[in-house]
């Protein structure tokens, strides 16, 4: 993130490290910029150690302990590797090869079932803030059954502003549809209930003005 490489957040969306710990980077469901081609639909784990160290016990698992969490709100059972989505020899020889040895996987002893992650969600599941300028696109991607609606909520108010205006459409199984909406802070926040919550797995929202003042939203 220093100055020579203009980057401008964290790449991954965590990271492990050698002593146990798990450091959030991103976080859950936040767009990386880890692997061009699945950054929005992998979630990316940093081991923080050389390419040429073997990873510690602590630390695999640190990664298998996280995994197990995001296992639990609903992350997919693959494990790949950064080399598979852009040139470059990233994670290394020693860690490419528990990955395609299965050695990250936690070994369950078969008379002892695996304990599930106790955990404790909050009725909010993703939350962001949209991008700003004429005609920004935010993409928002969900996982299908976690939430049922969106809402969006803007403060123009305080700064004298007008009321922005949105489109926002969202996909199901049936395909896209999409609505077009005013949000200003002298009034409600503005909620979209998805048409089928179960399926539901994206949203793209476009800004229809040249208001830049922030909008924030939240699915629950």
């Amino acid at each position: 993130m220093g100055a020579a490489r203009g980057w401008k957040d964290i790449g991954y969306s965590f990271g492990v490290c050698p002593h146990g710990y798990v450091f959030e980077g991103r976080g859950w469901t936040y767009t990386q910029a880890a692997q061009p081609g699945g950054n929005q639909t992998w979630t990316s784990v940093t081991f923080m150690s050389g390419k040429h160290e073997t990873p510690t016990d602590a630390q695999v698992e640190a990664f298998q302990a996280l995994r197990d969490c995001l296992r639990g709100k609903g992350l997919q059972a693959a494990i790949t590797k950064h080399m598979i989505f852009i040139s470059t020899d990233c994670p290394g020889s020693i860690l490419s090869g528990m990955v395609n040895s299965k050695a990250l996987l936690r070994v369950l002893n078969p008379d002892k079932p695996a304990p599930k992650p106790e955990l404790k969600e909050d009725p909010v599941r993703y939350y962001g803030q949209l991008n700003n300028g004429p005609g920004a696109v935010t993409p928002i991607s969900l996982h299908p059954g976690d939430v049922g609606s969106i809402g969006f909520i803007t403060d123009n108010g305080i700064a004298s502003l007008p009321p922005v205006q949105i489109r926002v459409a969202m996909h199901d199984t049936k395909g896209w549809y999409a609505k077009e909406v005013e949000l200003d802070s002298k009034k409600a926040k503005v909620w979209f209930n998805f048409r089928d919550p179960k399926t539901t797995d994206g949203i793209s929202v476009v800004r229809l003005d040249d208001n830049d003042i922030p909008v924030a939203w939240d699915a629950s």
